[in-house]
C-alpha cells in the first residue's frame, strides 16, 4: 500500500515487461505477463490504485525495499498474476517471495500450469506496507516453458493480502 502522489510515472507494459523468467533470477512482481485481465492478471478493481508503472488494473507503487523499483500492493483475495518461466531442469526449488504487510497478512499460493505447487503461504505481519521480509517455500517444477500464477487466497486483518516485491526460484542443493 502506499500514498498516491502527483507526477505518477506510467509506461507501456510491453516496454518494461520481462517476458520469460528463468530459475536463479528475480521476477519482479510488477512484471507479470502481458495480455490483460484474465490472461496476464486478474484484479478486483479496474484502476491501478498505486498509479505507477503500468496502465492495467493491477495496483503498482514505488517500493522502498532494497534495490528500489516497484511492488504490487492492495492485493485482494481472488486476484492473481501470471508469469511465463522456462525451467531448464526438472527439480525441487526454493521459491522466495518478498512480502510486506501492516498487520496479520493474508495468504497466497503459487501454481504451475494450473496445479497448486505451494499450498497456502502466510504473509506475516512485517510491521508496515514497506517493511519487507522474504518468505520461502519448496516447490517441484517440471522442465520446460510453463505458466506460474501467484494467486492471492485470503485477506489479512487489514482487508488486503499483502504487498509483493519479487519472486525468486533457486535449486535446492
Amino acid at each position: 500500500m502506499g500514498e498516491s502522489s502527483p507526477g505518477r510515472e506510467r509506461s507501456s507494459a510491453r516496454s518494461r515487461c520481462s517476458r520469460t523468467a528463468r530459475p536463479g533470477g528475480t521476477v519482479e512482481a510488477e512484471n507479470y505477463d502481458d495480455g490483460g485481465e484474465g490472461l496476464g492478471h486478474h484484479d478486483a478493481t479496474p484502476a491501478n490504485e498505486g498509479g505507477y508503472y503500468r496502465d492495467a488494473g493491477v495496483d503498482v507503487q514505488p517500493t522502498t525495499d532494497t534495490g528500489g523499483g516497484y511492488d504490487v500492493g492492495w492485493t485482494k483475495a481472488g486476484e492473481w498474476l501470471a508469469y511465463t518461466v522456462n525451467v531448464t531442469t526438472a527439480d525441487r526449488y526454493t521459491l522466495a517471495v518478498r512480502v510486506a504487510s501492516n498487520g496479520a497478512g493474508g495468504t497466497f499460493h503459487v501454481e504451475s500450469e494450473g496445479i497448486d505447487k505451494t499450498g497456502p503461504v502466510i504473509i506475516p505481519n512485517t510491521g508496515g506496507w514497506q517493511t519487507w521480509r522474504t518468505v520461502t517455500v519448496p516447490v517441484t517444477l517440471a522442465a520446460g516453458p510453463q505458466l506460474l500464477r501467484l494467486a492471492f487466497d485470503a485477506a489479512g486483518s487489514s482487508g488486503f493480502c499483502g504487498n509483493v516485491n519479487w519472486l525468486k526460484l533457486a535449486p535446492i542443493t
